[in-house]
């Protein structure tokens, strides 16, 4: 018997008795009864022997046989009813002999097969230890032997499916087993069949000549200057790898193509970009196990040869493909991306890199086992659809035919709007003669007898890849051999016939010596592929032990060499070999190597660990650390969601909730399951984001009141609010006011996502048009009204004033009817889309889906406003040109987590700010972007929160009946903006501009459009709009950058025009146009969508755009985005809008984005980075350190 292993094994149990033992031992005496008993026994033992089964137990009068451990054969099924078939007959012949010799009738056995997983190993202790099976498996084959009549065989029908076409069977029976919760279908065995009938299986190449055929027109096409898409399908070991393998043959030999080779992994759903990592570092030459220097050096090497003079607008949009860390250079060039423009424009250079690659000869782009891609590279392969109607470019793709995995619905995009490209190779099981040719191929033609090589290939059923295992396992075991030359068939060996392919593979395994063994069951918690060091580390070996076993599994075919050299990569020749091991794994063992693995990534990329969080979290979760996992799943998801990778960001948040609840974190899996519904919600799934936000209302506890609020907070602000009336939020220094004065129904948190507010519940209908919203109960005005629905319904009636919306009016046209009704053409009030359905519930309808509304809901656009009471957490007690006051709301009903009573708005400007926060005069200096007191973001003594870049200061052109511009000016002014020039006068958070007006920190961003410095084009089109005489130019007085006389003057030398400047407070600005032909002007995201810069600033039916400009098909690439119902088709077009505003119309000169910055004395927590003009001042607290705290003791220097 081999060595005793401790592992999980699919095992056939037989539980045989003796019927009526009783009764036996009363005809006869005790030891007649042992003898005739042990007789039956005894013949049973050697049936079972024979088959190859091992005796487990012995009960006296039953036996406990077990096929598939501590060997498996490839046809234990079989193995076991063909040995329960034999021991009924063999006690049939004997009850002859019982009945001549005792006179005993009716002497019989009975059994019971079932197949299912165990636990096996050693059991007991002391001196009694012997091998044992533990698992339902074996209770379930006695339980069936009970059920069995006298002389019959009971099979289960996990047993039968696997043997069905090799006996004949009786009706089904549903048992009720004792201990059994539901029934059981059991069959009773009648014989074994006459003949072996087929198993249906898979296939790979021989046989494939029509597929071979119409793949290889397919790269002949690229010859001729035609792209295409190729879809191969087929299920696992069918021959889809196989059969691309061929065409790469083909490609390079008949076409010079380029072949790119990339394949996903089973546990790659949540790692962006692997098949195309791979793709990039096979094109490279370099494997993963590589040092970084080398690749990056290889990378910029191809790079320079491909885009000569370009390489820092390429290198670093495909190092972010391969995981590279990026030079100084390089990062700077994505420093300001926001993640979904990186995604957008990385999609973008790989798709040029394709491009340009096939100018020079044909590409072919394979991309293998699809259906185990992640969501991002599913997209990327998306966006290469396009490609290959303008280039020599072919994707060949193969996957098996998982319809509800996404990947599928991709097919079926290629095949609905590519059918002229698209062509789809359906591989099913080979034909007879051609698996023959097979097995010919693979041990000869005559080398085994027609009878057993008929068995061999009924199993196979086609399957290239089941009959390739089933013949190295016969050569594994030496029951066929190679002699002379051939191959030679050992006469005295019995055929075993694997039943599935997990038994194929676990019979290869289980004849590997030992340490074979340990290591390639090591190696499957590591995934396909594995580099030397890793497998070194889980293992436990030296190098050159582990070196030498892989030889052996490499001259095996069970793993196969990707990479030689110093640090070699392997993987399993095929994935069901790594999941076969992997399953024979107890989970203690499973634990302990997961333990290792993550152990050694974490060692690994110390110094870069954000490339390797989504693994280490895989690794650290499989080994049942759960400190470990929700550490690096909480860090993995925020990357994917930062990086805009919503379905990965997903993945990981939905692995981490349970583990918090497991923990006994509810509060923090609340707030998760708050950020997963709003992760949801961005990502378009309306219905899984609902389900998600249910479970965390369920869990939700609001906070508890903070301490009694008595410190005083100063702000030193760029410009003082002006105007508190609720709808006054288009201007940042009214709705930092405004957000304090008034309620919202739903509470913003950092991340951003929502939690209850003034709303303890809501709920978004399947289709993201119907929102229910329910308001906390007790809730009352400062008079002791009952605040209800209705007061939510007549504020946004008051924001939708016909005539009169504004900025907050113009956010609300997502409502049915909203912006008729605001436009006068609608008079019925009641047929808004928002509706009191009673005193506390609110329903909103929308007339198309808008991923950002729970935003809205965490504003005061949609909170019950009365600005005639106070209602919200401050009450404002000042509000003079000078100074701003609010006050903690003593009759506000919600609890509020901060301590501080009084908030002073100052208006104070560069280095007078920065004086008053020297002197502890003020504890915040919330600048503007352009304020240069940001300047003292590098003090060490401050602490500096700095958000997203959300903001983008730009040049925007005007539409006034005086100051009209044409296509022409405004390109030559965008020609002759030289950004360079403004480099010296940015400040901390600031970068110069390049893409689009959409800034980098929002989704819909959109890389490197903006035209750039080129002062005789400027001139041209300066020529060419006929204008003559000034060029006016607006500036908001309190707002004024500093670069603004630079690129004046800049403007003045290419030009050669005479530039009027007028300045413009902030409260006029809505009238700029009547100043000016364009104005210098800031805008700051409120939430994260681009629509909040496009269709609010530049659609010509929005009220906040003030530049009065029109371009009908502008507006309709606006309204096709936000009708879209899917998020990559919505940005699609959103990149499209800005593209058009930025390059083809150039109504906007995009020239820096901006961080919102704040810096704070080091008493000051709570304070957010993002969204910090409509940040809640509730949540602030100060230490007893600060001045303006009562405890303060100023002679103590505490």
């Amino acid at each position: 018997m081999p060595a005793v292993r401790e592992e999980r094994r699919v095992v056939t149990a037989l539980f045989a008795d003796v019927v009526g033992s009783t009764a036996l031992a009363e005809r006869l005496g005790p030891e007649e009864v042992k003898l005739v008993i042990g007789e039956a026994i005894s013949r049973s033992i050697g049936i079972v022997e024979s088959y190859g089964g091992a005796i487990n137990n012995l009960g006296g009068d039953s036996l406990l046989a077990i096929f598939g451990a501590p060997v498996a054969h490839e046809d234990d099924p079989e193995r076991a009813i063909r040995a329960a078939l034999e021991i009924i007959a063999a006690a049939t012949e004997y009850a002859d002999d019982v009945r001549l010799g005792w006179g005993v009738e009716n002497f019989a056995m009975r059994a019971g097969v079932h197949t299912g997983e165990v636990v096996v190993g050693q059991v007991g202790a002391g001196s009694r230890i012997e091998y044992g099976v533990v698992g339902d498996t074996v209770n379930t084959a006695a339980r069936l032997q009970t059920a069995a009549e006298p002389s019959g065989v009971l099979i289960s029908e996990a047993t039968r499916r696997q043997v069905d076409p090799l006996f004949d069977w009786a009706a089904p029976r549903t048992l009720q087993l004792k201990g059994k919760a539901e029934p059981v279908i059991a069959h009773a065995v009648v014989r074994l069949r006459e003949g072996s009938a087929s198993r249906q299986m898979a296939s790979p190449l021989v046989g494939r000549e029509r597929e071979l055929t119409e793949a290889r027109q397919m790269i002949g096409g690229l010859a001729a200057g035609r792209g295409g898409i190729l879809f191969i399908l087929g299920e696992p070991g069918i021959g889809k790898s196989r059969l691309a393998s061929e065409l790469r043959q083909i490609s390079s030999t008949e076409s010079e193509c380029e072949w790119l080779d990339g394949r996903c992994v089973s546990y790659g759903q949540s790692l962006s970009y692997w098949p195309y990592r791979d793709l990039l570092r096979s094109w490279l030459g370099v494997t993963a196990t590589d040092p970084e220097v080398k690749v990056r050096i290889t990378l910029r090497r191809k790079t320079g040869e491909l885009f000569p003079g370009r390489v820092l607008e390429v290198y670093p949009y495909l190092a972010t493909i391969v995981g590279l860390n990026l030079e100084a250079d390089a990062a700077a060039r994505l420093a300001p991306l926001s993640p979904e423009s990186l995604q957008y424009r990385t999609f973008e250079v790989f798709t040029e890199l394709l491009a340009v690659m096939a100018k020079t000869r044909p590409v072919v782009v394979a991309i293998d086992d699809l259906h185990w891609a992640d969501p991002t590279s599913l997209a990327l392969t998306e966006r290469l659809f396009d490609l290959v109607e303008d280039a020599p470019v072919l994707l060949a793709i193969g996957q098996r035919p998982e319809t509800d995995h996404p990947s599928w619905q991709l097919k079926e995009k290629a095949a609905r709007e590519y059918r002229h490209r698209f062509h789809e190779l359906v591989l099913h099981p080979l034909v007879a003669r051609s698996d023959e040719e097979l097995l010919a191929a693979l041990i000869g033609k005559g080398a085994i007898p027609q009878d057993f090589a008929e068995r061999l290939l009924g199993y196979a059923e086609g399957n290239p890849f089941y009959l390739e295992q089933m013949v190295r396992s016969l050569i594994d075991r030496g029951t066929l051999a190679r002699e002379d030359g051939h191959w030679r068939l050992n006469p005295s060996a019995s055929l075993e016939i694997p039943e599935t392919l997990e038994g194929v593979i676990l019979a290869r395994i289980d004849r590997l010596q030992p340490e074979w063994r340990n290591l390639i069951t090591s190696a499957s918690v590591l995934g396909r592929t594995f580099g030397g060091q890793l497998l070194q580390a889980v293992t436990g070996d030296d190098l050159s032990t582990v070196r030498k076993t892989v030889h052996h599994l490499l001259r095996l075919d069970l793993l196969r060499e990707e990479s030689a050299g110093q640090q070699p990569v392997y993987s399993f020749k095929h994935a069901l070999i790594q999941d076969t091991a992997y399953r024979t794994l107890l989970a203690g063992q499973r634990s302990s190597l997961h333990h290792r693995a993550a152990e050694w990534f974490e060692s690994f990329y110390q110094d870069r660990p954000e490339r390797a969080y989504g693994l280490i979290a895989h690794h650290w979760r499989a080994a049942g650390n759960s400190e470990k996992a929700i550490q690096y799943l909480r860090l993995a998801g925020d990357k994917a969601r930062d990086e805009w990778s919503l379905d990965e960001a997903i993945n990981h948040y939905q692995a981490l909730a349970p583990l918090l609840e497991q923990t006994g974190r509810q509060e923090e899996a609340s707030e998760l399951l708050f950020q997963l519904g709003m992760t949801l919600h961005l990502a378009m799934r309306y219905r899984e984001a609902n389900d998600a936000w249910q479970e965390a209302l369920r869990q939700w506890r609001p906070p508890a009141p903070g301490p009694t609020a008595t410190s005083t907070l100063t702000l030193a602000v760029s410009q003082l609010p002006w105007d508190p009336d609720p709808h006054a939020i288009g201007f940042g220094a009214n709705q930092r006011l405004i957000s304090q004065l008034y309620n919202r129904l739903l509470t913003p948190r950092p991340g951003p996502y929502v939690v209850p507010g003034f709303a303890e519940h809501w709920e978004v209908s399947a289709d993201g048009l119907r929102y229910r919203v329910r308001l906390a109960s007790g809730l009352t005005w400062s008079h002791g009204r009952p605040v209800s629905a209705t007061d939510v319904i007549s504020a946004i009636r008051r924001a939708l004033d016909p005539g009169q919306a504004g900025h907050a009016g113009g956010l609300l046209f997502v409502l049915v009817n909203a912006e008729a009704y605001a436009r006068g053409q609608l008079a019925d009030a009641d047929r808004l889309g928002a509706e009191a359905l009673d005193d506390r519930v609110v329903e909103f309808r929308l007339h198309r889906p808008a991923p950002y509304f729970p935003y809205l809901m965490g504003t005061t656009v949609l909170g019950p406003l009365r600005p005639d009471l106070g209602d919200g957490p401050f009450v404002l007690t000042k509000l003079t040109a000078d100074e701003v006051i609010i006050e903690r709301n003593p009759g506000y009903p919600r609890p509020i987590s901060g301590n501080v009573r009084r908030f002073v708005w100052r208006e104070l400007r560069g280095e007078e700010a920065l004086v008053a926060l020297a002197r502890d005069e003020v504890d915040i200096v919330a600048a503007s972007s352009n304020d240069p007191a940001l300047r003292a973001a590098s003090d060490p003594n401050l602490t500096v929160i700095m958000g997203a870049p959300i903001q983008s200061l730009m040049v925007a052109f005007g539409s006034g009946p005086s100051f009209q511009t044409d296509v022409a000016l405004r390109r030559a002014v965008a020609r002759a903006t030289e950004r360079r020039l403004l480099e010296p006068f940015l400040l901390p958070g600031q970068s110069l501009a390049t893409g689009g007006v959409v800034p980098p920190g929002l989704p819909g961003h959109t890389p490197d459009v903006a035209l750039r410095f080129e002062p005789d084009l400027a001139r041209h089109y300066l020529a060419e709009s006929g204008h003559h005489g000034p060029l006016s130019v607006a500036l908001v007085t309190e707002l004024r950058p500093l670069y603004a006389d630079a690129l004046l003057q800049a403007w003045r030398d290419v030009l050669g025009l005479e530039i009027r400047v007028v300045e413009v407070p902030a409260s006029q600005l809505t009238t700029f146009t009547e100043f000016g032909h364009l104005v210098l002007y800031p805008w700051m995201a409120h939430y994260p969508d681009a629509e909040y810069f496009l269709r609010v600033l530049f659609h010509s039916a929005s009220p906040s755009n003030l530049f009065g400009w029109s371009h009908p098909p502008f507006d309709d690439l606006i309204d096709r985005a936000l009708a879209e119902r899917t998020g990559a088709g919505r940005l699609g077009l959103f990149h499209e809008a800005d593209r058009m505003a930025v390059q083809d119309q150039c109504v906007v000169i995009p020239l820096v984005y901006g961080r919102p910055v704040a810096l704070l004395k080091p008493w000051v927590h709570g304070w957010s980075g993002w969204g910090s003009l409509s940040m809640p001042f509730n949540g602030l607290s100060m230490e007893e350190k600060s001045p303006r705290h009562p405890t303060w003791d100023g002679d103590s220097g505490v």
